[in-house]
């Protein structure tokens, strides 16, 4: 996962759905890391 999914991700979405996708990628790092 790097910089080129958020250039994809970010035009096409709201401010408000790109916050959400933000916190829904740092809750899957934090559990993933947990994991290690």
């Amino acid at each position: 996962m790097g910089g080129e999914e958020f250039a994809i991700i970010l035009p096409k979405t709201g401010v408000d759905e790109a916050i959400l996708i933000a916190q829904n990628i740092q809750t899957q790092l934090k559990f993933w890391i947990q994991l290690k």
